[in-house]
């Protein structure tokens, strides 16, 4: 129909936009549900990737090869943003993570929407904190699940818990991470150092 037309053409266009704007996004894509987006049409999905600065796009996968996948299962049982633990993409040999949300349409999930991330991009970060040379910091999934480490790439895909001495301590962190709340103190590490944490 014109409206599902409308629909690709905007879904299409806002894609090659992030992925051509944003140095930090390797790819956008959006699955949907056996004949949720086209009726007449089992599988309707995209992915628009960075291609040296150019936006390309690839298409027309079967249902099966990505239903089972966790950024699929885990956004579909999702009600909001979920982000995937970090792993290496088999294509470009890039270390990354992806964002995915379900779409809901009527208060049905049709299917998930995706951003890829790579993690290499989170490390220019450092750049900007080095007048802080003893400042570490890390980025992790609400589930404690460390997706970067500035100082130490050993941690990535390991709990928040590897990073303490003491087991009270983690829970603080994660109480903070769970509910959303920002939260300082004075913990011991894995190598037994006393240094400030903050969660935010």
């Amino acid at each position: 129909t014109e409206l599902q037309r409308d629909m690709e053409e905007f879904m299409l266009l806002t894609a090659k936009n992030a992925v051509e704007n944003n140095d930090n996004i390797i790819g956008v894509g959006a699955y949907f549900e056996p004949y949720a987006f086209v009726q007449e049409q089992e599988t309707y999905n995209f992915y628009v990737y960075n291609n040296n600065g150019n936006a390309k796009q690839s298409y027309a996968l079967e249902y099966a090869s990505y239903a089972n996948e966790p950024y699929y299962t885990e956004a579909m049982a999702a009600d909001n943003v979920i982000f995937t633990d970090p792993y290496t993409d088999e294509t470009s040999g890039v270390l990354m993570v992806t964002a995915a949300k379900p779409i809901i349409i009527n208060g049905i999930k049709q299917g998930v929407l995706t951003v890829d991330i790579s993690i290499d991009r989170i490390s220019s970060i450092n750049a900007e904190l080095a007048e802080y040379p003893s400042m570490i910091y890390s980025v992790a999934k609400e589930d404690g699940t460390i997706i970067y480490h500035s100082k130490n790439d050993s941690f990535i895909g390991q709990n928040l818990s590897a990073t303490f001495a003491n087991p009270e301590d983690e829970q603080k962190a994660m109480i903070s991470i769970e509910n959303y709340i920002p939260i300082s103190f004075v913990a011991k590490d894995s190598d037994n150092v006393k240094s400030y944490r903050f969660f935010y």
